[in-house]
């Protein structure tokens, strides 16, 4: 933006040369402000729009094989991780196409969480649809053994719903469709796809731009006031 008010206030001075204006409050503006603010910003945007040629075409290098490359490097730094926290992000990165880490031992947890949840679970039920009297009949109780009977198998039969959808939640937290599409978000789409595109663009209108300055400086050196000796 500061540079395209510094090419609109050259081509002002270069209509005022133009049309033959050449006073002591156009040269200090000119060759104390202008110029000397004009080039140095020149010269600093060349600089970051050959930084963003290069980040362009480094990205594009990258976004070839990007989980190949993440992986990769990851591995060079592996000695920095812990072996399982390693693991698990590696798992993540492959589309979860690696075994992941205690995964064997996650499956043992949920065997056993299902193999305690499920008879609970059943023996609730079956309490809960047992009638009072033939609970009477059958255990020995009496009535309001056997409402308590009912009662605490009603609450039984809530809890092990509880714990089961807290431990599908634990599951599904864990699962590739979690974690894996956060890094496609930020690799594949943030960097590969918006964030190279966004800086070809940038070098490209950065380009144009300084066509059209130079296209100005040349202008306002042919328009430049020469002073001719008089007859």
């Amino acid at each position: 933006v500061f540079i395209t008010v510094l090419i609109v206030a050259m081509l002002v001075v270069t209509y005022f040369s133009a049309r033959g204006v050449n006073n002591c409050c156009t040269k200090i503006t000119t060759h104390a402000i202008l110029w000397p603010v004009f080039i140095f910003f020149l010269v600093l945007a060349w600089i970051f729009a050959l930084l963003f040629l290069v980040v362009s075409l480094a990205g594009s290098d990258f976004c070839i094989k990007p989980d190949k490359i993440v992986e990769g490097a990851l591995r060079e730094y592996q000695s920095q991780f812990k072996s399982a926290i390693f693991e698990v992000i590696i798992y993540y990165i492959s589309g979860c196409t690696l075994k992941a880490a205690g995964e064997s031992e996650f499956k043992k947890i949920s065997e056993q969480i299902d193999g305690t949840l499920v008879p609970l679970h059943d023996f609730s039920e079956t309490i809960m649809s047992t009638s009072l009297g033939s609970l009477e009949s059958q255990c020995s109780l009496d009535t309001a053994a056997a409402t308590t009977l009912t009662a605490g198998a009603k609450l039984l039969h809530n809890a092990t719903h509880v714990v089961n959808n807290a431990w599908i939640g634990v599951r599904q937290m864990f699962e590739c469709k979690t974690f894996n599409p956060i890094y496609t978000t930020f690799v594949h789409d943030a960097f590969c796809l918006e964030g190279v595109d966004g800086l070809t663009w940038l070098f490209s209108t950065s380009l144009f731009m300084f066509m059209f300055a130079m296209l100005m400086i040349m202008f306002r050196a042919g328009l430049y006031p020469v002073k001719r000796p008089h007859p």
